[in-house]
């Protein structure tokens, strides 16, 4: 518990204060405590003292300062405490080894982690189930999927069986590679071998379409998730279906998985939100981008920075510069600051000649002049490529380029830089 760390602190103190010298079992205990709250410069004092005055540490007393490293990732004092075990001759056991190997999957450090596992092996020590688990965590927070997976396959000879636990991890780690046809094998070896996939493991394989743009693999997904596994779709089932939709702006199959979620009371999130303006985005769908806009705040969501620059880029397909403007200015009344993006956007929307306004060229200078004089932000190539692209559109690309040198010249700009 929060607290009993300290009191175990306290204690050995005051032991050592009335000139008792407390045994190892009172030591473990103080480590465990240390251990419990995560608190691993404490623990590696304690493991320090006891040798100093003489108590032989045992392998509960490495355990425990080993496992004190894991939850921060200290994986190089856990691999050097490790070690210490073995110089000791104290007998390492796959316990032990297993929370060395957590220090590291917690520390990114994968490579590690297998090598403790490679020496565990080694020395003849089975790795259990947690074992392998902690492999395969490590190999997906290192973006090594195929390791993760062959970790999977090699299970069996272990004589061990997969769990939920491995599966959905290895799952987890195609997912974010995008490789939804080795995500999709794998959730259907694991329902034949009778390990059935809970709702994390059907999202982590949902997750995989959305790099690809496999959209309607996602929804086959989504409903066999549903009506064959009985696995009910939660809001990351949702919104990673909604995630596969962006490539190809498939808005409708957004606002029909919206309407699906409606009738199932599945609550949508900050990112379901951001998610469907994304996919508005690529068709200018700019009332759709708008609604969802509306109804994210209305469900007490902020929408960030980004979410109004995709809004924004919604509306130069039909020109909507006018929407554009109010929406710019109902930012910056919200105390949002734009960025070189925000404007970037916001003079595409002047991209369609049937919607042009009047006086259109003055109004792309001035927001040039808007965002350098009041916001001191410098323009980037993407802001200049916006004022380029409304000239060419309204086919004064030439004096776009002579009256954007002048501009440039004006504000010392020689140098065009990256996107911030």
């Amino acid at each position: 518990r929060a607290g009993q760390w300290e009191k175990s602190l306290d204690l050995l103190a005051h032991m050592y204060e009335t000139g008792v010298t407390p045994d190892v079992s009172v030591y473990n205990a103080a480590l465990l405590a240390c251990s419990k709250a995560g608190k691993w410069r404490p623990a590696l004092k304690i493991l320090e003292d006891l040798m100093i005055v003489g108590v032989t540490p045992n392998v509960h007393s490495y355990t425990y300062a080993i496992s004190a490293c894991r939850d921060e990732g200290n994986w190089e004092k856990a691999i050097q405490l490790l070690k210490e075990m073995g110089d000791q001759g104290i007998k390492r056991n796959v316990y032990v080894y297993t929370v060395a190997m957590s220090a590291c999957c917690n520390g990114g450090e994968w490579e590690e982690a297998l090598k403790i596992l490679e020496e565990m092996t080694r020395k003849g020590i089975s790795p259990n189930n947690y074992t392998l688990n902690v492999a395969i965590n490590a190999c997906k927070k290192g973006d090594q999927p195929r390791l993760a997976f062959k970790l999977l396959t090699d299970m069996p000879k272990h004589g061990l069986r997969p769990d939920v636990m491995a599966y959905t991890t290895v799952l987890a780690a195609l997912g974010q590679r995008g490789l939804w046809k080795q995500s999709t094998k794998v959730l259907e070896v694991m329902i034949k071998r009778g390990v059935m996939p809970d709702v994390v493991a059907c999202n982590a394989t949902i997750s995989a379409c959305r790099y690809d743009g496999n959209w309607k693999h996602a929804l086959y997904l989504l409903e066999y998730m549903d009506t064959v596994l009985g696995v009910i779709p939660d809001t990351i089932s949702y919104t990673s279906a909604m995630s596969a939709c962006i490539k190809d702006g498939e808005i409708e199959t957004v606002l029909k998985l919206f309407n699906e979620m409606e009738k199932k009371e599945v609550v949508p999130n900050s990112i379901t939100y951001a998610t469907s303006i994304k996919v508005c985005e690529k068709d200018g769908r700019w009332p759709h981008a708008l609604k969802f806009l509306n109804d994210m705040k209305k469900r007490g969501f902020t929408p960030s920075l980004e979410e109004i620059n995709s809004v924004l880029m919604t509306f130069r397909k039909d020109g909507q510069w006018e929407q554009a403007k109010a929406l710019v200015q109902e930012m910056q009344c919200s105390g949002i600051k734009p960025n070189a993006n925000t404007y970037a956007a916001l003079i595409s929307a002047y991209e369609n000649p049937n919607n042009a306004a009047s006086d259109w060229q003055n109004q792309v200078f001035e927001l040039l002049e808007e965002m350098v004089n009041k916001y001191q932000i410098r323009p980037n190539i993407h802001t200049y490529n916006a004022v380029i692209c409304v000239y060419e559109k309204n086919g004064e690309w030439l004096e776009g380029l002579k009256r954007l040198e002048r501009f440039k010249e004006s504000i010392g700009d020689v140098i065009v830089e990256p996107l911030n």
